[in-house]
């Protein structure tokens, strides 16, 4: 929607010129015609000083005419909404009309979405109230006809608020209830009420409040932010059986709560999570910020859990009558700022940002209470919230760029927000189950913070909720990052490890970090010599990989999936993924180009699986560990070893060395140069997988101390992380915070 602002002295000032030179030119032109007649036409210029419609002067003074008559519709149209309260004079005194998307901008169109929409909005109003009433309006148009025609205009804003104005905030809660009871019967045919529990819902009254939901967020965006709140207050006031006491203390009214539901939680039809496989909800309609901000403070201190009445007719409901925050917290996935505002304020005083991260954690834990988490809309809301207050990606885009997208100066209050809800959405239960859009939405969120997951996979919580990245170049730049308790963690792993699209994107965003965090550690090995950084890098991805095949593990434990196959298509997945990140990275953006490749080609086709081509390496490595754990340990010292080859810290000679003494053919990974062949497809064979794991334990380490013993250092960072995602059988839970 737009709207269009306008300086109503200026423009009628602009109007006037227009109108006088437009008459001082048909004066003109008057005058002339006259004298030429007087003087019996002596040239030949009638065409062009005539009065008729064929005249070029009087034509182009009908056109000045027309335009000003055109700027002064507008100018009226924004006046009169303005004056109705409809639209708000601006702070430098400017004042505006309204028209939808995709219309052009004509007196006609600018009359009809203001003042002619305000006009049928208030119609709208009278006549359902009388359709109501005696059954049909004074045009014979009955409830269902009138709501039916009402929808086709909910999404204008005078529309919408005009018809508000005219039934009152305070009432608008009810007329949803209203329409029910008018077209639902009370009676049992033989005689006797008919109890909450047994009468069918019409499906009127919650037509209705969808509409009404529709014609309340279109309203909001025309309000300042003090009517917001105010707005916010009286309709969350409504809903209450007695206005005058305390938010928390007052008892609600279930029907008016149904439809204030129902309203909030009106949609429109969006992908939320980009993938046609999945079904999604849709998305929550455009708020006015302030105003969802103060509803949610108000609508959070209600009680919550209501018990129908019994069998005395019961109440009327449209919607969900026992969570006060059901239609508020869909409303809040399309408004993320809101969200942001309303589940992290700016503390006042002087407040750290832990404490506001704690405070924020437990409401959130205390309000995702009020209704089952699982693969329901609830959970994805919540779930939506989240990817949509992160999507700000702080990635680096391209091999050879050094700058980062700018930092997000709400870094801060936007971790302390995600943080929040996936750790409360990861620690509501021992056992975590999302529906595919909510695993999608989950893998988008976490994708953007890789630096906070590799921190949260190290064995044992952190200590805060949220994380500020060094100076290092790898994380310069970045915002705060959310950080997650191993309960959460896990849970939310490995349900995105059950989805195919969530993993790989998951996945793809932890390589590219760790390619890119180790390639600037090597730059810091070759100019100064210390190999710590690198060393760090990979032993911090070891613990990511055990962390997250242990999740993966667990969940597909939990829910009877095949465990070690879906560990296995995690490990051939980042795998493919880490050979195929130089390539990738020479151009476009390295996540959406891993993805789109790792999308489109499966392994078992054109890629090598890593797991099969190391099977005997890891039957000398099993002893006694479980088939996919050894799987994870073995690829990931793989892996590990080919990040340090990639960062280019051993020279020709060292690595011809390595090829002569070696009892493994090494010709599949050193050329007789020794140069490196890693690959020029993006893939890997079997030959190069088993070449370069036998050649981790091979790799010089003088003057790379930190490097020493770095396969068994990885083993150590993967088994303790594997561990703290998966402590054992499934009697043992991953530790949650310690509030």
């Amino acid at each position: 929607m737009t709207f269009v602002r306008l300086y109503p002295d200026s423009l009628q000032s602009v109007i006037d010129t227009l109108n006088d030179r437009s008459a001082s030119h048909d004066d003109a032109r008057s005058q002339v015609y006259s004298s030429l007649w007087i003087n019996c036409y002596p040239l030949d210029i009638d065409p062009l000083v005539s009065s008729g419609e064929s005249s070029t002067i009087y034509q182009r003074a009908g056109d000045l005419a027309t335009i000003a008559s055109d700027l002064q519709t507008r100018l009226d149209e924004a006046k009169a909404m303005n004056d109705s309260g409809i639209t708000p004079m601006g702070s430098d005194g400017s004042i505006s009309y309204y028209l939808p998307d995709g219309y052009a901008d004509t007196a006609e169109n600018v009359v009809a979405y203001n003042s002619g929409a305000a006009s049928d909005g208030e119609q709208a109003a009278i006549n359902l109230e009388e359709a109501i009433e005696n059954g049909t309006d004074e045009h014979g148009r009955s409830v269902e006809e009138i709501i039916a025609e009402m929808s086709r205009h909910q999404d204008i804003p005078a529309y919408g608020a005009a018809f508000i104005e005219h039934v009152g905030l305070e009432n608008l809660t009810q007329i949803p209830i209203d329409v029910e009871v008018a077209l639902e019967p009370t009676g049992r045919p033989g005689g006797g009420v008919v109890p909450h529990t047994d009468y069918e819902e019409s499906g009127h009254g919650r037509a209705l409040a969808d509409t009404l939901g529709h014609m309340l967020a279109a309203a909001s965006t025309t309000w300042d932010d003090e009517t917001a709140r105010e707005a916010a207050d009286t309709l969350a006031r409504s809903i209450q059986d007695n206005p005058g006491e305390d938010w928390a203390a007052g008892s609600v009214d279930p029907a008016r709560m149904s439809a204030l539901n129902t309203m909030l939680g009106a949609s429109r039809d969006v992908d939320l999570d980009g993938q046609d496989s999945t079904e999604d909800a849709g998305s929550g309609l455009d708020f006015n910020d302030a105003f969802l901000v103060q509803m949610g403070t108000n609508l959070e201190q209600m009680p919550s859990g209501f018990t129908p009445p019994a069998a005395d007719g019961g109440h009327r409901s449209v919607g969900d009558d026992s969570n006060p925050l059901d239609g508020l917290v869909h409303a809040m996935t399309a408004n993320p700022d809101a969200a942001q505002q309303w589940l992290a304020p700016t503390p006042p005083g002087p407040v750290t940002a832990e404490t506001g991260a704690n405070s924020t954690l437990s409401r959130v834990q205390e309000m995702m209470d009020n209704a089952p988490v699982g693969d329901n809309r609830w959970t994805d809301d919540w779930a939506a919230i989240a990817e949509a207050v992160s999507e700000s990606p702080m990635l680096p885009t391209s091999i050879g760029t050094d700058t980062q997208d700018s930092f997000d100066s709400g870094g801060t209050s936007r971790a302390t927000t995600v943080s929040g809800i996936l750790n409360a959405l990861g620690e509501s239960g021992e056992q975590l189950t999302l529906s595919d859009t909510a695993r999608n939405l989950v893998a988008e969120t976490l994708s953007r913070y890789p630096l906070g997951v590799q921190v949260s996979a190290q064995a044992g919580n952190p200590g805060t909720l949220t994380l500020s990245p060094g100076e290092s170049d790898s994380v310069a730049g970045r915002s705060e990052q959310p950080l997650f308790s191993d309960l959460a963690l896990s849970n939310l792993i490995g349900q995105v490890g059950q989805n195919d699209d969530a993993l790989t994107l998951f996945t793809a965003s932890q390589i590219v970090f760790n390619y890119y965090r180790a390639r600037e550690a090597a730059i810091v090995a070759r100019e100064s010599g210390d190999h710590t950084p690198l060393a760090d890098a990979v032993k911090d991805q070891a613990s990511v990989d055990g962390f997250v095949t242990g999740a993966i593990s667990r969940t597909s434990e939990q829910i009877g999936a095949e465990a070690d196959s879906k560990v296995r298509s995690y490990i051939d997945l980042a795998a493919n993924l880490a050979s195929a990140v130089p390539l990738a990275s020479e151009g476009g953006t390295v996540i959406k180009t891993l993805v789109g490749s790792a999308r489109s080609t499966a392994v078992g086709t054109t890629r090598t699986s890593i797991t099969e081509a190391l099977a005997d390496s890891e039957e000398e490595a099993r002893q006694n560990s479980a088939d996919a754990y050894t799987d994870g340990l073995v690829a990931n010292q793989t892996l590990a070893t080919l990040a340090l080859l990639q960062a280019g810290i051993y020279t020709p000679d060292e690595l011809m060395s390595i090829r002569a003494h070696s009892t493994t053919d090494m010709s599949t990974v050193i050329n007789n140069d020794g140069t490196l062949n890693l690959g020029s497809n993006g893939s890997l064979t079997a030959e190069q997988y088993d070449a370069i794991y036998q050649m981790g334990d091979l790799l010089p380490t003088d003057d790379r101390a930190p490097l020493a013993g770095i396969q068994q250092d990885i083993s150590v960072e993967y088994g303790d992380s594997h561990a703290a995602a998966h402590p054992g059988d499934l009697t043992v839970t991953p530790s949650p915070w310690d509030h």
